[in-house]
């Protein structure tokens, strides 16, 4: 999978994400009016799991690093230094910048091609 695609695809999971979130957070605010249960607003886009469990299998994630980008660092914005490394040495192990799904897709990609 080219860099461009991949990216594109993360961008649209996040964009969806964002959407989702917005519509929730408006729902809540006007609770006492929107006289209904609260439920995703975009019942269309539950089939995210499958679309990231697709992508990992494609770039051959085999410890699952996109489902860690999406949703444990939620697109890469809660990324710091150090929170992701490559456990090797006494300090912990370099850092991995996985900050962007441009860089998560180079990291994957070095991955790949080192286990060839």
């Amino acid at each position: 999978m080219t860099k461009e695609r991949f990216c594109k695809i993360i961008n649209e999971i996040q964009r969806a994400n964002d959407l989702i979130d917005k519509s929730s957070a408006l729902l809540r605010e006007y609770n006492d009016i929107a006289a209904t249960d609260f439920c995703s607003t975009f019942p269309f886009l539950h089939h995210e799991n499958l679309v990231v469990e697709l992508l990992e299998e494609v770039m051959s994630d085999k410890y699952n690093w996109v489902s860690y980008f999406i949703y444990e660092l939620d697109f890469g914005r809660k990324y710091v230094p150090g929170c992701v490394t490559d456990g090797v040495g006494v300090d912990g192990g370099a850092n991995i910048d996985i900050s962007t799904a441009e860089r998560l897709w180079e990291f994957l990609e070095k991955e790949r091609m080192a286990s060839e």
